[in-house]
């Protein structure tokens, strides 16, 4: 019996107490290629600036959302305009760098009426005005540049028609605005600057309805690079 138990105590001390570490494959692991509408690009094609992906009021960590397509010298497209959107821009791009987007900010592209999407729009409109607007430059020189695009549901024309009313004749913003549906039509003439004489390197712009409140829109863009991008808004 005393022999069965150091025999046991024997068997049990020789199991080791760390196993043995398998020697890992050191052949490196090959990652698929990416897709060809990616691998075309170049890397100053397109930046895309998640500046806020959503919440009800803006916090520490978490923004209404707006979404910054930056193509460098050639503009940028902002998709949403959620409360704070600006000071989220000069946070990415730093005050002069800011300056220089927003005179280069070729369209606002807005998926519904309601405020988290759309109350940054003001101050962003009011900051793009002054920044193609040197204090030096008398105030007729602005008109050198063309209007800011903002592509939206009618509630936010009508909106912004309101809020131009309310601002002295001296101070009101130039702004061209069309519907998210009427930029679908090939003979719009926004759609047709947009794509053909902005610089902006879209081929195609396209609205689509989705499940949300009334007039709510998502898009679908394409690059003359080859690349997609699909923005939903807020939907089922």
């Amino acid at each position: 019996e005393e022999e069965g138990k150091e025999e046991a105590a024997c068997a049990v001390t020789s199991v080791p107490l760390k196993a043995e570490a398998t020697p890992r494959d050191a052949t490196p692991r090959l990652e698929p290629p990416p897709p060809q509408c990616i691998a075309r690009c170049g890397r100053r094609e397109l930046l895309a600036c998640f500046l806020g992906t959503g919440c009800a009021a803006p916090s520490t960590y978490r923004a209404p959302a707006a979404i910054y397509l930056h193509a460098f010298e050639r503009g940028g497209l902002l998709l949403d305009a959620g409360e704070g959107c600006l000071g989220q821009l000069g946070r990415t791009f730093g005050t002069a760098g800011t300056a220089a987007v927003l005179r280069r900010l070729t369209a606002v592209w807005i998926s519904h009426a309601h405020a988290d999407h759309h109350l940054g729009l003001p101050t962003l409109l009011a900051a793009v005005e002054r920044a193609r607007t040197p204090p030096a430059l008398p105030l007729g020189a602005r008109h050198a540049t063309p209007p800011l695009l903002v592509i939206g549901p009618h509630a936010i024309g009508r909106w912004l028609e309101r809020y131009q009313a309310l601002l002295p004749p001296a101070r009101r913003l130039r702004v061209a605005f069309a519907h998210n549906e009427a930029v679908n039509n090939p003979r719009c003439t926004e759609r047709h600057w947009l794509l053909r004489q902005s610089g902006l390197g879209l081929a195609s712009l396209r609205s689509v309805r989705v499940l949300h409140c009334p007039d709510a829109w998502g898009v679908v863009l394409d690059g003359k690079a080859g690349w997609r991008l699909v923005y939903s808004g807020d939907t089922r």
